[in-house]
C-alpha cells in the first residue's frame, strides 16, 4: 500500500457515505435549509467542492478547475 493509497482510503469512505446520503435525499430537502436561517445541503456540497478545488491548487497539484465558484461560496475573496 502506497502513501497515496493510505491518504485516499478515508477520502473514498467519506465519498461513498456522502453519495449514499445524497442519493436517498428528496430534491426538496436538498434545496431547503437544514435549520432555520442555515445553509441547504446543496450549498454545503458546493462549498465543499469549491474548497477542495482551491486546496488542490494551493498544493500545486493543478490549477483550479472552477475558479468561478469562489464568487458564490467565498464571498469575501470572490468580489
Amino acid at each position: 500500500m502506497t502513501v497515496l493509497d493510505v491518504c485516499l482510503a478515508p477520502w473514498n469512505v467519506y465519498n461513498r457515505r456522502m453519495l449514499k446520503v445524497l442519493e436517498t435525499m428528496e430534491p426538496e430537502k436538498f434545496q431547503a435549509p437544514l435549520i432555520a436561517g442555515g445553509n441547504s445541503p446543496s450549498w454545503i456540497l458546493g462549498h465543499l467542492a469549491d474548497t477542495d478545488d482551491e486546496l488542490i491548487s494551493l498544493l500545486c497539484a493543478r490549477q483550479r478547475l472552477h475558479p468561478e465558484l469562489s464568487k458564490i461560496y467565498h464571498h469575501a475573496r470572490g468580489q
